[in-house]
């Protein structure tokens, strides 16, 4: 009796290498892949592209309305709309890095400066981390295996 081994299994990027493979267009490489991705990875990529769709959205919505608010934005509206956008905000509180709390009304030029650079410092960690994971799924796929923990020598 012979043991059956089973080959491990390909990378999402073995896989999209064999569909480019010979004189086959993008679009049709893109249809094979598709279809031969299995409803678990199907509904990962979905959800993914979904997710980024909708972060991006969002960004661009919060891009407009910082513009609007600071005037970089030639459509921003006259100073007596930009003040009832602000009355919207009339109790809010935020925090500063420092841990004090200010509100809206209250708060300096250099208190809303400190606290839209934090954000950005902020925001900028959270894309290095993204960016981060991105490399360690590439490796991982690379590698056919499950985990980082198995490409290293221990």
């Amino acid at each position: 009796m012979t043991a059956t081994v089973e080959a491990p299994a390909q990378s999402l990027e073995e896989r999209i290498r064999t569909y480019l493979d010979g004189d086959v267009s993008l679009a049709d490489a893109t249809r094979r892949f598709i279809l031969d991705l299995e409803p678990e990875e199907r509904d990962e990529m979905l959800y993914r592209l979904a997710y980024n769709r909708v972060r991006i959205t969002l960004r661009s919505r919060t891009r407009t309305a910082e513009r609007r608010v600071f005037g970089d934005d030639p459509a921003a509206p006259p100073l007596d709309v930009a003040r009832s956008m602000v009355s919207e905000f009339r109790d809010e509180r935020f925090a500063l890095p420092s841990g004090d709390w200010v509100t809206w009304l209250g708060a300096t030029v250099a208190d809303h400066r400190e606290r839209a650079d934090w954000q950005r410092a902020l925001a900028g960690g959270c894309v290095e981390d993204a960016e981060r994971h991105e490399t360690a799924i590439a490796m991982i796929e690379e590698a056919g295996v499950t985990c980082l923990r198995e490409l290293t020598a221990e």
